[in-house]
């Protein structure tokens, strides 16, 4: 039997497929108390990474 696809929104990064990097909280750069700042490592300068709830599908759900 096919798969249904997901349905619902997905609530943790509301359809956007992505959430604020939680390493640099969204800056896209590494914290730091001096003023040479790097790009964060966990998402390499964009300060977003991948939803771990629908791994970036925008939706969750679906049936059997």
């Amino acid at each position: 039997m096919a798969e249904k696809a997901a349905t619902n929104v997905c609530s943790e990064c509301k359809g956007k497929g992505s959430i604020a990097c939680p390493e640099c909280r969204g800056q896209g750069r590494q914290p730091s108390n001096n003023a040479l700042q790097r790009p964060c490592m966990s998402c390499h300068g964009k300060g977003t990474t991948v939803c771990p709830a629908c791994r970036g599908a925008k939706r969750v759900g679906g049936g059997k």
